[in-house]
């Protein structure tokens, strides 16, 4: 059977792709650090979010500066329908990556509701704002919870590029019912694609993120064979020498809709025509 292909530009971006997902109790499992193989600079990459049909929701930025030991990292989508995905990553990455502070804010009809969250390592301090909906009264939880070295809000995409074709990985990420809770994310290689880059054929792994939230995931693989679309979370990696994000498809949101998030190209603007004189 034929292999689906897509296009892709050239751009090494680590794109900090979300998984932000308002899950139930989760099963805790072991899990290390990722360590680092590539180690992040500055970036500024742009996307496009789409729906299965291809047809563009919103357009995106991934900009990412080095400030001493730490990256900050931020992924912004602006959708069409006014809706906005803001999310803030600090990072670490001196042997091994770690998670410093994490900010998400998702609002608008794009989303199941408004949501605000800050998190950070260092105080351990969180704080959720959430609405479930226009008119719908705010919820504020805060507390305090320690962050384990594995988890990684806001850094999958760029875990994968560090990972080895083929191994498989187990990390963690905290959501957020508001109350905070650790999930297990499996990270899974399942096939090898051909993508191209410009004209140039490429081979990607497309990697299988697997969240697995209070027994759901191994419900649903043993009744059905595998998870279904709202669980289940794709990212195309090009392994070259130098490793680079080409697409991610899933939910942004529990049992949301599928969206495509995949690189855009700078291109000159088409001429535009003479001015007549009148």
């Amino acid at each position: 059977m034929n292999q689906p292909k897509f296009r892709t530009d050239g751009l090494s971006v680590g794109a900090g792709l979300l998984i932000s997902v308002l899950a139930l109790l989760p099963r805790h499992g072991e899990a290390a650090p990722i360590p680092v193989s590539f180690a992040e600079g500055t970036t500024h990459g742009y996307l496009v979010v789409q729906d299965v049909a291809g047809v563009n929701l919103a357009h995106g930025e991934l900009l990412q500066t080095v400030r001493g030991s730490l990256v900050e990292s931020r992924l912004i989508f602006r959708f069409k329908d006014g809706s906005l995905h803001d999310e803030r990553t600090t990072f670490s990455q001196k042997r091994i990556f770690t998670l410093h502070a994490y900010r998400l804010i998702q609002r608008g009809p794009s989303f199941a509701g408004d949501l605000d969250v800050t998190l950070k390592r260092k105080t351990g301090r969180y704080l959720v704002r959430s609405r479930a909906g226009p008119g719908q009264p705010e919820v504020v939880t805060a507390g305090r919870m320690e962050l384990p070295p594995d988890a990684y809000n806001g850094l999958i995409g760029t875990l994968l590029r560090n990972l080895k074709p083929g191994k498989s990985e187990s990390v963690r990420f905290v959501a957020f019912t508001p109350e905070p809770k650790l999930i297990d994310l499996e990270l899974d290689p399942e096939a090898e694609e051909p993508v191209y880059v410009g004209e140039l054929l490429k081979t990607a792994t497309r990697w299988a993120l697997k969240p697995q939230i209070n027994g759901v995931a191994r419900f649903f693989g043993k009744t059905f064979g595998r998870l279904p679309d709202e669980f289940r979370y794709r990212v195309w990696i090009l392994h070259d020498e130098v490793p680079a994000f080409a697409r991610f498809e899933g939910p942004l949101h529990l049992m949301g809709p599928i969206r495509r998030v995949q690189l855009l190209s700078p291109r000159a603007a088409e001429s535009r025509p003479p001015l007549v004189a009148r």
